[in-house]
């Protein structure tokens, strides 16, 4: 642990140069006694997680109970892009694929890994990184997330984009107490007057006049909102407010 935390602290004090000379001014040990660790030492992954996670969890559940704010459980994918392999790479980067970049609105080559934040009261903590790579789906990820969180003390909240707004992820939050809040796509389907039609559909019926329709002002911007609760598929309560 000592050796981890040297390493720690000498990134965030200058920086990831990759060299380990960093080391020696944050530690009581030669800096060849880190580098020795680095490429010869052992220790078990999942137990080092347990350990953090654990921490964690105890800090933001702790700060929930005492100041009765709600714990937000905020999740988010992002791809560290790499330099597509030769055909001739003897070695190529170990885990990296190809995935779909929703920023560059292409393939994008590299490492996609899945964070987890937990926040409460202004307190935030990076509860998990999780590497995906192809072997479960982003979902299953997620859902397992959701799996290991205790139950919420208080009325909490699972932060989103519109990749996890999926019945299977909001039902195994809302077990442990997290109502999900997240971005719809626009052809996710709605049930207004019990009729079955695409959110984008719908919208093009509102109009800034319809009783229904609120205007809401952000700072200095306006939005005219309207908010339908009902049905969606797989879900036979939501709230979703199209602006």
């Amino acid at each position: 642990m000592n050796h981890l935390l040297t390493i720690i602290l000498s990134v965030f004090l200058r920086g990831y140069r990759g060299k380990t000379v960093d080391f020696q001014e944050v530690s009581h040990c030669h800096r060849t006694t880190t580098a020795y660790f680095l490429n010869h030492g052992k220790w078990k992954d999942d137990a080092l997680q347990d350990v953090l996670k654990s921490s964690i969890l105890q800090a933001i559940y702790r700060e929930a109970q005492r100041s009765g704010q709600p714990i937000y459980c905020i999740v988010d994918d992002t791809i560290a892009s790499h330099t597509r392999p030769s055909s001739q790479a003897v070695h190529p980067i170990e885990a990296a694929y190809f995935h779909q970049s929703h920023l560059k609105g292409c393939q994008d080559y590299g490492h996609q890994v899945v964070s987890v934040m937990l926040s409460c009261n202004g307190i935030t903590l990076n509860y998990a990184v999780i590497l995906y790579d192809k072997s479960r789906s982003k979902i299953q990820i997620v859902q397992e997330i959701a799996e290991e969180l205790p139950a919420a003390p208080v009325i909490s909240y699972f932060l989103c984009d519109s990749w996890y707004t999926t019945a299977k992820v909001m039902d195994r939050f809302i077990r442990k107490g997290f109502y999900t809040v997240g971005a719809l796509k626009t052809n996710r389907i709605l049930y207004p007057c019990g009729i079955r039609q695409k959110a984008s559909a719908f919208a093009l019926h509102l109009r800034k006049t319809d009783p229904d329709v609120s205007l809401v002002t952000v700072g200095s911007r306006e939005f005219y909102v309207y908010r339908y609760e009902g049905e969606l598929n797989g879900i036979p309560n939501a709230a979703v407010i199209l602006s």
